[in-house]
C-alpha cells in the first residue's frame, strides 16, 4: 500500500505530525511512504516580511515546550554544504532535516535535498543554544534534549 503524505517543510503542524507518522510506519511496515512537498512560499524570491516571519516563529513555538521557548534562543554557527547536482526552477525537491545529536550547548543537524532518488545537496549544521536573557551559550536541560531526540515531540 502506498501512503501519499502532503507536507510543507515550513509548516509546524507538518513537523509536529512527524512522531505520529513514524508510529504509523513502524506499525505498518508494508506502507510505502511517498512525500509530496509543497510550500508556503513556492517560487517566491521576496524576503519574508517581519509579520510573516513572526507568524512562522509562533507556529514553531507550539512544537517546543513552552519553558524551552522562553528560556532559549538559537544561532547558526556553521553550515557545511556539499552540492552534488543542480536544481532548477520548477523542480520538485524534498528537503529532510534530522537532529543528529546534542552536545553541551550545540545541536547538530543533517539536511538532505533530494529530487526523486537523486541527492542534490547535503548539509551538516551546528547551532548554538543561547540563554534568552543573557545571550550567552547555554546547555539544554536533559528533559528538553530527550523531548526532541526521542521522536516523541
Amino acid at each position: 500500500m502506498r501512503l501519499l503524505y502532503f507536507a510543507d517543510p515550513m509548516c509546524s503542524w507538518c513537523y509536529g505530525f512527524g512522531p505520529e507518522l513514524r508510529k504509523l510506519l513502524a506499525a505498518r511496515p508494508d506502507l510505502q511512504l511517498e512525500l509530496v512537498m509543497g510550500g508556503l512560499r513556492p517560487f517566491n524570491r521576496d524576503p519574508m516580511s517581519d509579520a510573516f516571519r513572526e507568524m512562522l516563529a509562533s507556529h514553531w513555538q507550539h512544537v517546543a515546550p513552552a519553558d524551552a521557548v522562553a528560556a532559549y534562543a538559537w544561532i547558526a554557527v556553521k553550515h557545511e554544504i556539499t552540492y552534488r547536482r543542480p536544481a532548477f526552477l520548477g523542480d520538485n525537491v524534498i528537503v529532510s532535516v534530522e537532529l543528529e545529536k546534542v552536545q553541551r550547548e550545540s545541536a547538530f543537524y543533517e539536511t538532505v535535498v533530494r529530487r526523486g532518488d537523486e541527492i542534490l545537496a547535503d548539509v551538516k549544521s551546528r547551532w548554538c543554544c543561547l540563554d534568552a536573557a543573557s545571550l550567552r551559550p547555554a546547555r539544554l536541560a536533559s528533559a528538553i534534549v530527550e523531548h526532541f531526540m526521542s521522536g516523541e515531540n
